[in-house]
Formats: structure tokens, sequence, C-alpha cells
């Protein structure tokens, strides 16, 4: 399939004008479905996996968040605590479930929060906290901290950033 006889409706040449393909007119066979998405059902049962006494929410971050996982993408998930992780183990873990690797964070909202006010940690962080899904807000406080990421400007950081830039770029 995939060639000028191809009327796969799943096939991304098939639907789109011949003149955008290439300039030959050729067609190729290309899956519209080169994007995976992540059963709602085992999302749920990673934000129970992941709740307990000192959990304060969880949110599913990264190439899932954001709709443009495929099928060997990891599972990114931030575990929110009451207090901060001791061990390196606490703060990082990678499971395997059901034919997936789930890469899980722990940390708090306070910690979060701070690296909002670090230039060099919120260039990373403001991006992940906007895209990400919560899937378990306890107290409300994952709300609020991704509308601080989504109403988060360079204004207040702006000379602690350029002097990050300078010593270090």
């Amino acid at each position: 399939s995939g060639g000028a006889d191809c009327h796969d409706s799943s096939c991304v040449a098939c639907i789109l004008p011949k003149s955008r393909l290439d300039s030959a007119g050729l067609r190729y066979h290309i899956p519209m479905n080169l994007h995976y998405s992540l059963d709602e059902n085992l999302l749920g049962r990673l934000a129970d996996e992941l709740d307990d006494a000192s959990t304060v929410g969880v949110a599913l971050t990264g190439s899932h968040a954001r709709g443009d996982a495929t099928q060997y993408s990891d599972v990114d998930m931030l575990r929110f605590v009451d207090t901060p992780p001791e061990s390196e183990a606490e703060r990082y873990t990678l499971k395997y479930r059901e034919g997936l690797l789930v890469s899980i964070t722990a940390t708090t909202v306070s910690a979060k929060l701070e690296e909002l006010a670090r230039p060099q940690e919120a260039i990373w962080v403001v991006p992940g906290l906007r895209q990400a899904r919560v899937l378990l807000d306890r107290d409300g406080s994952l709300r609020r901290l991704k509308r601080a990421a989504e109403e988060f400007t360079w204004t207040l950081l702006q000379g602690a950033a350029d002097e990050y830039a300078s010593y270090n770029v």
C-alpha cells in the first residue's frame, strides 16, 4: 500500500493534496497514528498506585502530557508529597507497568515554586508545568502551581537570568 492506488483512510498521503507530498508527485503510505495515547484507566491506576497518606497530588508530564508520545515513550509522572523525599530512591524511581516504562519523580509543591524563582531551573520547569496534566490534587495546590507556571514571566527574574547567562553561557 502507499502507492498511487492507496486509498487507506489512515494514510496521511491519501488525505493530503498530491502537491503537498513531494515535487515528483509520488505518494507514500504514512500511517496517521504516529502518536501513542495512554489508556485513561492506566492513568487512573498509576495515580492510585502513587497515592498514599503523604501524597498531595499526582501529575502526568512529558510527551504523554503534550500529546506527542510514541509507543516507545516513557510515562513521566510527578508525585507531589507533603515532605521532601530524603533519599535518591524516594526522589526518582523507574517502574515497568503494563508494558510501559514509568518514570516517577517525587517532590514538593514548595520545591517546584522555588524552582520557578531560579532562572536556570525555571527555563525547564515552566514548560513542564504548563503542559502537565493533573491527575490528583488533594488540596488545590497543584492547580495553583500550574497557574503560577502559566502566569510566569521573566520580568522579575530578568536580572538574575542575565547574570546567570553571563557567567554560564
